[in-house]
């Protein structure tokens, strides 16, 4: 037996250099010092993130010798001062990603992402030594556990007690693979009963998303892998279709489109490549799919089309006669799977769900019925309003009361329901959160009036014009700020200002580079960013997958979630009832011929 205070000579596995490979080696272990625990390890686990580290030859600016290992098992053999949780003798799991109980993500509901993960970046315990040496010379801890050794030490909050018959061999899956894959279905995409599910990877964490899948009632489970040899298995834990893309001839996102009809409502990249990333993007449902990424993929940016984002994909990681009308871009048949589903607000009516802007140019007979000069003119999504008369398929009409206001509640056919329906119907803010809302044109302001109305505590309003500032406070913003004003990157400051960052941001704008501050603005372990802006031509977001892998998910939405031939007469009812301010939403009113004026105010930042 050894004395708590000894130091235990055992063997690990070294890696001594970027791009090497493991050798066994006798390494000394101190004693555990206040709050640590040193663990012999009984059982423990490879795992891809290592597998990936070691391939690109680059693991955290070259942190050199290494014991990794991140996925284990074992018995406490000695604990340091001020323990209490655990004691010598006691089966544990080790937790690369720990629960100090005290932080503002361990206090939270929402979240699993606690700060104290960050001491992992140092590779070091806490007070910044390593308790590993070798050859006279220290090693870097990996992941707050370094499973790769007979014995290691770790933080007490990175150890989690169970129960003494608890077999080892076992149960150390618990401490990555299966938590990992069974939990990014259940507990992130929330996989709901008789969807249908695509998972990309069949290792130890994809045959755990299967099971997840398998257990939250899925329909259809659809496994995807290069090797068949995995397909067995997949189908005795869930999986009802095992498909190889090497195969088929077109690409596999086409494939399951073909097999599903129009995507899948959840899918699994469980690899942590950049092009299957992009395939399980693509082979979700355009207006309601959740993209979960859980493989780990380093060192590489994820270039996103925001138009992915404005037809209603999310993406996660390990989303009207002589009656008064309102024309409605975002139509409603009411007879479609769409509009039967309370899962989106996209009707089958729409053909180009990749492209919605370039959608019902025409009606539905394939012809125009406007004409100018003897030539047809195109109308413009379902609607033309800039014109006197117009024609619009009946499922592009919300009918209001004859008492309706049409110069005000006319702005309920894309602004205000836009901007409030996304923090209503699509973020979901919740009280006493904290808000960011990227520019203050008529959604912009129509979020904020969303967060209020929600019950936030705080919400912070962006615009290089401040001029708009008066108008967003008297609408409930808390914090104005204009980048302009600023010595510092707009992200860095709110993430300053609000210890972290915000619950849920909103751009309102367009454009990769606002889409990138808002997403760098959102607090890691739950923050949600919701992509409402949407610049045509746009090069697209570069995100990378560590991103949402710490818990933030990114969204977007179209006319705010909101089934415009239903819901519409509902806000105009509440606008006429004084529950909605559509008023302050007004800057300026100019006659028909003035339309190019008005397009100018707007350029100049006037609206």
């Amino acid at each position: 037996p050894h004395s708590s205070s000894q130091v235990i000579r055992c063997r690990a596995a070294i890696v001594w250099k970027p791009g090497g490979s493991f050798s066994i080696e006798e390494v000394e272990v101190a004693p555990p010092k206040a709050k640590e625990v040193r663990v012999k390890m009984v059982a423990t686990a490879l795992c891809g993130t290592e597998m990936k580290m070691l391939k690109t030859k680059n693991l955290q600016h070259q942190y050199y010798p290494i014991i990794m290992g991140h996925e284990g098992a074992g018995i406490v053999e000695s604990v340091g001062e001020g323990v209490s949780t655990v004691k010598a003798g006691d089966k544990v799991i080790a937790l690369f990603l720990p629960q100090c109980g005290e932080c503002t993500s361990c206090l939270n509901s929402a979240g699993n992402f606690c700060i104290k993960f960050k001491q992992r970046e140092t590779h070091l315990m806490s007070d910044g030594t390593s308790r590993f040496t070798c050859k006279g010379k220290p090693v870097y801890h990996f992941a707050n556990t370094s499973t790769f050794s007979e014995y290691t030490v770790m933080n007490e909050i990175s150890v989690t007690k169970i129960d003494a018959a608890a077999p080892l061999e076992k149960v150390f899956l618990v401490s990555c693979g299966f938590s990992t894959g069974y939990g990014g279905a259940i507990n992130t995409a929330k996989v709901t009963p008789g969807s249908t599910c695509a998972v990309f990877g069949l290792g130890g964490v994809g045959l755990s998303v299967i099971m997840g899948c398998k257990a939250a009632g899925a329909a259809r489970i659809i496994a995807v892998d290069i090797n068949k040899d995995k397909f067995e298995k997949a189908k005795e834990v869930g999986a009802t279709e095992c498909i190889n893309p090497q195969d088929y001839e077109k690409p596999i996102q086409e494939v399951l489109f073909d097999l599903t009809g129009d995507g899948v409502d959840f899918s699994f990249e469980v690899i942590g490549n950049p092009e299957t990333v992009a395939a399980a993007l693509a082979s979700c449902h355009e207006s309601h799919g959740v993209c979960v990424i859980i493989g780990l993929v380093t060192g590489v940016q994820l270039n996103i089309s925001g138009h992915l984002f404005f037809s209603g994909r999310t993406l996660k990681g390990s989303v009207y006669g002589g009656d008064k009308v309102i024309p409605l871009y975002a139509p409603q048949c009411g007879k479609c799977k769409f509009c039967l589903s309370p899962r989106t607000n996209f009707c089958g009516k729409l053909k180009h769900f990749k492209n919605p802007l370039g959608d019902q140019k025409l009606m539905e007979d394939g012809t125009s019925r406007f004409t100018c000069k003897g030539r047809p003119i195109y109308h413009f999504m379902g609607t033309s309003t800039f014109s006197q008369y117009t024609v619009v398929s009946d499922v592009n009409l919300a009918k209001l009361d004859d008492d309706a206001n049409l110069e005000r509640v006319c702005l309920l056919g894309c602004a205000f329901s836009t901007g409030y329906g996304a923090v209503i119907n699509n973020a979901k803010v919740t009280p006493g959160s904290t808000c960011a809302i990227f520019g203050l044109g008529g959604v912009g302001l129509s979020a904020v009036m969303g967060c209020k109305a929600s019950g936030a505590s705080r919400i912070i309003v962006i615009d290089i014009n401040s001029e708009k500032f008066t108008k967003a406070k008297a609408l409930g913003a808390t914090d104005c700020l204009n980048p302009k004003d600023l010595d510092k990157p707009i992200q860095e400051v709110i993430v300053e200002m609000t210890n972290g960052g915000v619950d849920f941001a909103f751009e309102c704008v367009g454009g990769a580079k606002i889409m990138r501050e808002a997403l760098d603005s959102v607090t890691v372990g739950w923050g949600v960013c919701t992509i409402i802006g949407v610049n045509i031509g746009d090069n697209g977001l570069n995100v990378s997958a560590v991103e949402l892998l710490m818990g933030r998910t990114l969204t977007g939405t179209s006319f705010g979630g909101w089934k415009g031939v239903t819901s519409v007469p509902k806000l105009a009812a509440d606008y006429k009832n004084k529950k909605l301010d559509l008023d302050a939403l007004v800057s300026h009113t100019l006659p028909f011929d003035k339309v190019n004026e008005a397009f100018d105010l707007m350029y100049r930042g006037k609206r």
